[in-house]
């Protein structure tokens, strides 16, 4: 039995020689492939990285660009209200002149028709004088008829 132990412990390490060595390079060949992939993920990393700068600077550019427009956009809705604003003020100041030439004439106007007023009214007076000047002589013409009219009768 001594003797079956040897070779068998002989031959048990010899394979266990041949399997460490077969271990050894499995080992050997995962690290390359480890370095191998490890490289490529770097690369991989490097161009997204580069692929993201690219689009921050596509991005940086549209914001820069719309930022433009959009300060552009407010310079002319100023510049177009204050023209806006300059323009009412301009109406305004023309409507306020032509409501004083319209209210002064008016006011002409007023004094010329209340002139006016004031000659019919004496007018107006100056005939119902008249008018009842002519009725108290027409009224005392006609008592003094009537009153010749009785006599004229009588006799």
């Amino acid at each position: 039995m001594a003797e079956t132990s040897e070779s068998e412990a002989t031959t048990s390490s010899d394979n266990t020689h041949w399997g460490i060595a077969y271990l050894r390079e499995d080992l050997q060949d995962l690290r390359l492939q480890m370095r191998e992939d490890s490289k490529e993920l770097r690369v991989q990393m490097v161009e997204t990285n580069k692929r993201i700068d690219e689009t921050n600077k596509r991005i940086d550019e549209g914001n820069q660009s719309l930022g433009q427009r959009i300060d552009e956009t407010n310079k002319r809705i100023d510049e177009t209200n204050q023209s806006l604003g300059q323009r009412i003020e301009e109406v305004n100041q023309s409507l306020r002149l032509q409501m004083r030439e319209d209210s002064k004439e008016l006011r002409v106007q007023m004094v010329e028709t209340n002139k006016r007023i004031d000659e019919t009214n004496k007018r107006i007076d100056e005939t119902n004088k008249l008018l009842s000047a002519r009725f108290a002589y027409l009224i005392t013409t006609m008592v003094a008829l009537t009153g010749i009219l009785i006599a004229v009768i009588k006799l």
